[in-house]
């Protein structure tokens, strides 16, 4: 995306990213990982109710999160759009 995003208003930001996802694939670079650590999650929050007996560790199978705690890859993600 041409331009930054930090000297516009955080509607015209909305508005700019919507039309580069109608243009193209977009990818988020950040350190995912580090953010997800950040929270402090325990072996039973990468579980959740879908994998509860589930006899290996899950623990920083980040990828899972997808599945089992969808909302707080929302919420990263966000923070990431949101710092612009």
């Amino acid at each position: 995306m041409s331009g930054s995003f930090s000297s516009v208003s955080p509607a015209e930001r909305v508005q700019r990213l919507t039309e580069e996802l109608r243009r193209r694939i977009l990818l988020l670079d950040g350190g995912m990982g580090t953010m997800i650590q950040a929270t402090g999650l325990a072996e039973e929050d990468f579980h959740g109710e879908r994998f509860g007996g589930h006899g290996c560790s899950l623990a920083g199978a980040n990828d899972v999160l997808a599945l089992t705690r969808p909302q707080l890859l929302r919420e990263i993600h966000l923070a990431y759009l949101q710092a612009g």
